[in-house]
Formats: C-alpha cells, structure tokens, sequence
C-alpha cells in the first residue's frame, strides 16, 4: 500500500498544492440545521451566493413545500439571502436585470473555489472557480460544511455520488481572483469503452466507481506508473485517484473534456423565452414592470427591458400572465399589467 499511497500524495501535489481539513461524511442538510445551530453561527453565514448547478425550477413562492414554483435561475446567478433555510428553502433577492424576490431552493446555494485545492478524505479535487455547495458553517472556526458534484461533462443524466466533507471557507468567495493559474492539462487517455473502472485511492482502497459509458470517458493522466496510473477525471470539480486498467492514448488533435457554457444572449430574446412554447405571443415588456403572483404579492421588478410569452389575458384586472425574463440569469411566471407589454418585432 505504501508503494501507491506515495504517488497519490504527488498526484495530488500535481493538480496543486493545499488540502483542506478533515472531511464530514455526515454533515446534515441545509433543512436540517436548527434554530439553536443557526442562531450560533449566524455572523458566520456568507450573506452573499451563487446559483449552483441545477436542472428544474428554483424559484418559490415561499417556504412552504406546497408552494409554487416561480422560476428557474441559471448557474453563476448573483442572490442575497434575506433569511436562514428552512424547509429546504431559503428567502433570497436575485440580483441583476431583474430583481426577484423569492425563495431558492436550498440545494443550489452555492459558491466558487478561489485556487486549486482537495477535500481532505474524498478524492474530490478542486480547479479555479469550481462550484461547491455549501451548507453552512461548520463548528470548527474557519471551516464551512459542503458538498461536492463531479462534473463528468457528460450533463446532468450522467452523475456520481456526491462527497461531502469541511473546506476553508476564506477559499470560498462568489468571485474568482482573474490570475489563477490553471490546473496541469495532463495527457489525454480514453478508457474501455462499455466497462466500469474503479479508481484507487491504494492498492485495496476503492474511492471511486467510473461509470461503463459509450462513447468512454476521457481522463487526463498526470503520473504514469506503468500499471498504475494517476489521473484527473471530470471537467470540475474532479476525482483523483489511480486507475489499473488499459487505457488508449489519444492524439493531440482529441481534446479532453470540457465544461460546457452556453454562449450569452447579447442584446436578444433570452434562451429560457427563445426555448418557450414558440406558438405563443412574444411580448417586449417595459423597464419598470413589477411582477406580482396571488393577491397583489411583487416577486421582481424590472430594471431594464425584457421579453416574456404570453400565456393569458385577464381584461377585468387589465393583466397579462406571462413567462419573462430581461437575460439568461432568471427567468419567472407571474402577472404584469396589461399596459407594460406590446408586441416583440
């Protein structure tokens, strides 16, 4: 064991240098901190978070699990929280071209990784501004509970377990400092195709299981020991570990995964309302319009212009109930007076 736990430690140094401190396998959930944990570290919570990632809506009405969902928010999206968790939810203002109040759902707070770094006792590894979800502070000044998803590049049908563990919560921030170096690139190898590998923490450690996919995975090889060899798995956050099984090199030309960002919509229709039932009416709707739900209740306000779809006309209130949005950062359902829409060119 002592001959491969040598070079895991020089893997590791190989992606970079700092570890954090000794995971938490049984850290509990966001809706799972009570009233006398919260209260405790309260000055300790970070007011200001990232969207994680995430498929679905992430928008409630409120705290409640009836409540309805208002709205989907795209990784990267700037909140303030306004509250604690609870229930699973927590209240928050999505800040940006349109200002929304609502209720996120607590697995999507998030924040990035400012360097390279691992978490201690998982072999889950960290690049520049990979996201992290966070739970809150942990006990042990200077630490926050997490938890970490392993991009495998594959989208969201093709996951992993998550890890969870402790990480240095000056390391966490909502920005990432713009002269970080990047992670080694590593040679690119591709594994069996349609066979599941296990990557090894040591000779008799299982830490990971790859899934048998077709087309295969590619992974970037950072130590070469023969049978062994030390690799970086994902597009981030990665596994690291070793693997003892055949794998093909690849010629330079045969890029290793990467991390797919949708490119930006400059000056248009926003994806969410450009991928909107197409049969229905494209409005403009005009900076300034305030978004209500049930009753009269503001959920967004906004600050520039923005487009929506129609989804019905109510003449006795003069409103409009439409799906809208001003960018690809958050998107709501919710009523808006009739006044502020016209037809979109």
């Amino acid at each position: 064991m002592r001959t491969l736990l040598r070079p895991l430690l020089l893997l590791i140094a190989a992606c970079a240098a700092g570890a954090a401190e000794p995971g938490d396998a049984n850290a509990p959930g966001l809706g799972d901190v009570g009233a006398e944990g919260v209260s405790r570290e309260a000055t300790r919570w970070p007011r200001s978070f990232l969207a994680g990632p995430g498929t679905g809506p992430a928008l409630y009405l409120d705290e409640s699990p009836q409540a309805p969902a208002i709205g989907y928010l795209s990784e990267g999206a700037l909140v303030r929280l306004r509250a604690f968790p609870e229930n699973g939810r927590v209240a928050v203002n999505v800040l940006g071209g349109m200002k929304v109040r609502a209720h996120l759902d607590a697995r999507r707070l998030a924040l990035r990784v400012r360097s390279r770094g691992a978490l201690a006792g998982t072999p889950i590894y960290f690049g520049p501004g990979d996201y992290v979800r966070v739970f809150g502070p942990d006990p042990q000044p200077g630490l926050m509970r997490v938890e970490a998803q392993v991009d495998l590049g594959r989208g969201p049908e093709v996951t992993l377990p998550a890890f969870r563990g402790t990480f240095d919560e000056a390391s966490l921030s909502t920005e990432v400092p713009a002269d970080v170096e990047a992670l080694p690139e590593g040679t690119a190898m591709q594994l069996p195709a349609g066979v599941a590998v296990p990557l090894y923490a040591s000779p008799s450690e299982v830490s990971a299981q790859l899934p048998a996919l077709d087309p295969p995975l590619v992974v970037s090889v950072l130590r070469d020991r023969g049978r062994w060899k030390g690799v970086r798995v994902g597009v981030g956050p990665y596994l690291v570990g070793y693997i003892d099984t055949e794998a093909t090199p690849l010629t330079p030309a045969e890029a290793l995964p990467r991390r797919a960002t949708p490119a930006p919509t400059a000056g248009g229709v926003p994806r969410r309302i450009r991928g909107e039932d197409a049969g229905r009416a494209l409005l403009r709707i005009a900076a300034g319009t305030r978004v209500s739900h049930g009753e009269g209740r503001i959920v967004a306000i906004l600050q520039e212009a923005g487009f929506g779809r129609e989804w019905e006309r109510f003449d006795d209130t003069n409103e409009v109930d439409v799906f809208l949005a001003v960018d690809d950062q958050v998107a709501v359902r919710g009523l808006v007076p009739a006044s502020a829409v016209s037809p979109a060119p």
